[in-house]
């Protein structure tokens, strides 16, 4: 009885961390439709990347953040209004908005077009699978 009463548990966990990434998905849209990115990221709890916040990483991620994460991946994936890397890291960012995320926006030149992309960065840590690949764009604002 004992197993089938965790196994409830953690699935009431799952849903009730589903509702709150599409709630804050949805949050997230409509303030980067109406209220820009500045005002998106100050609701997603997000800073600005600085060059004091890439320092060196210091430890790795809890695992309950690894696990929000993963949702928020999964549901951009099947996400009505389209994945970008900005709408992902704000919602990213706000459901790992005790770890004091920041958000990281680079660019690079790609067969002579100019790539924008975000990231969020947390303790030194890119959550991001080729942050190498970008110049990081300072003194935006």
């Amino acid at each position: 009885m004992g197993a089938l009463l965790r196994r409830v548990f953690a699935v009431a966990r799952a849903v009730r961390e589903l509702a709150a990434v599409l709630w804050v998905a949805s949050k997230m849209e409509w303030s980067l439709r109406t209220e820009g990115i500045e005002q998106s990221m100050a609701r997603a709890g997000a800073h600005l990347a600085t060059k004091a916040d890439n320092r060196d990483p210091v430890g790795s991620l809890p695992g309950w953040a690894k696990r929000r994460i993963r949702l928020v991946n999964k549901v951009y994936r099947y996400w009505p209004l389209g994945d970008t890397c900005l709408r992902r890291s704000l919602v990213i960012a706000q459901r790992l908005s005790p770890l004091k995320p920041s958000i990281v926006f680079a660019a690079r030149l790609e067969n002579d077009a100019l790539l924008a992309h975000s990231w969020v960065r947390i303790r030194g840590i890119d959550l991001d699978e080729n942050p190498e690949r970008y110049q990081i764009l300072e003194g935006l604002g």
